[in-house]
């Protein structure tokens, strides 16, 4: 078990047969209030942790980067274009924004890389994360229970927000916002990865 702040991370399943999800982990994150299960997988030609190779990492969703570092501690992870959708920015009262030296590497004029080999970076967030619609057979409570948690995330705003500190960064090629008027939390990844691969191409 391993403990990262208020969270535990525990093996959730501990082996697959060879031939059942042969590059994949599974754990359970447990914090105060609700227990996770988070994926992992790796290339299918490890053949363990201490492989030491370069990754081409073309997405990122909701933060799993801070996993892989930790897993394969021997790799080098390339991140040529990273699309972000419903990133959590409210976390520890908009820590990402109030701890200036978070995003400071980000605004840093010190850059030996080329503009090739800088990351883009997409930004997708859905209008109806902050101002959600009520169901067809939704009840007033259940709509307020929705509002309850998803409107304290202010996902619209914030990702505004985290485009207008990143535009013009120079370690970064490219910065764009999507924004999809009629999507919710549950929709926007699915929709952010389609669009994501075409910026991939052209980026």
């Amino acid at each position: 078990m391993t403990s990262i702040s208020a969270q535990t991370f525990s093996p959730h399943v501990s082996q697959f047969l060879t031939n059942v999800f042969p590059n994949t982990g599974f754990w359970k994150a447990t914090n105060a209030s609700w227990d996770y299960q988070i994926e992992l997988a790796w290339p299918l030609n490890w053949t363990s942790q201490a492989e030491n190779m370069t990754v081409e990492t073309t997405y990122v969703l909701d933060g799993n980067a801070l996993w892989k570092r930790h897993f394969a501690t021997n790799d080098r992870f390339h991140r040529h274009c990273s699309t972000t959708s419903t990133r959590h920015c409210f976390f520890n009262n908009d820590y990402v924004f109030n701890y200036t030296g978070f995003l400071a590497p980000l605004k840093s004029n010190t850059s030996s890389s080329t503009n090739n080999t800088k990351p883009a970076v997409q930004i997708s967030y859905g209008a109806l994360e902050q101002h959600p619609v009520q169901r067809r057979t939704e009840t007033n409570e259940e709509l307020a229970y929705r509002q309850s948690f998803l409107v304290p995330q202010r996902m619209p705003e914030l990702s505004q927000k985290l485009y207008a500190e990143l535009k013009g960064s120079p370690k970064l090629r490219d910065v764009e916002i999507h924004e999809y008027p009629f999507s919710d939390h549950a929709a926007v990844a699915a929709a952010a990865l389609a669009d994501g691969s075409d910026y991939f191409l052209d980026w």
